[in-house]
């Protein structure tokens, strides 16, 4: 389920729901709304310090079976390879990075490349890079490989004034299996990320200098 939302001037940004009915993130009733829309008790809040550590602290699974908890927001089947989660030992314990509601970095960087790859492997399948929400959609040049930016694990970049680290490849989980927009839903599309290229695309990076960038300023490895 997409839901959507935007700022209108100075208010609080508007929700809208999949159904087209809206509701201002400030309203009294916004959870009671969200909680209906989803199906599932949520509350909205906004960003509270990171030493508030008990409300970013991870609350009890929907499953006690902690495999299948994890098959379950990975959208992996019996039999498929779980991702490796050594590298995100602070979101065993926290929903997010305590002081941000990140998945787990502050930014993903994935390549038209890799998109095309994945399409070319299954045709019936939409890889439409809504479906996978990165920061920064990169081009490499043709004969950078199948996968080029999981080249830049470990590396420092700068893009316009800003410094990043690449920390992570990305492993993704069942939203980008899920209907948004026009785009259907389809378990096809985890089966593929898992057979093609182990459940990965994209990478996570960290911001080390703030800065300004454009799009089409050339990437460069520091």
């Amino acid at each position: 389920m997409c839901f959507q939302a935007r700022q209108l001037n100075d208010s609080a940004p508007l929700i809208t729901a999949p159904d087209g009915a809206s509701c201002a993130a400030n309203a009294p009733d916004v959870n009671q709304w969200l909680s209906a829309k989803l199906d599932h008790p949520v509350t909205l809040w906004p960003i509270l310090p990171a030493d508030n550590v008990e409300h970013y602290r991870r609350g009890a699974p929907d499953n006690e079976d902690v495999e299948q908890e994890l098959r379950t927001i990975f959208g992996r089947l019996p039999g498929e390879p779980l991702p490796d989660l050594s590298g995100f030992a602070e979101l065993l314990e926290f929903e997010s990075p305590p002081g941000t509601y990140f998945d787990a970095f502050p930014l993903m960087l994935m390549s038209r490349q890799s998109l095309a790859t994945l399409a070319a492997a299954a045709p019936n399948s939409a890889f439409d890079v809504r479906r996978f929400r990165p920061n920064l959609l990169l081009d490499f040049p043709q004969d950078a490989g199948a996968y080029p930016e999981q080249a830049l694990l470990g590396k420092v970049l700068r893009l316009g004034d800003a410094v990043l680290e690449v920390v992570s490849t990305c492993p993704r989980c069942s939203m980008t299996t899920r209907a948004a927009a026009e785009l259907p839903g389809d378990m096809a599309i985890m089966r593929h990320l898992v057979q093609q290229a182990e459940g990965n695309l994209g990478v996570y990076a960290k911001v080390i200098e703030r800065g300004h960038a454009q799009a089409g300023q050339p990437l460069q490895i520091v």
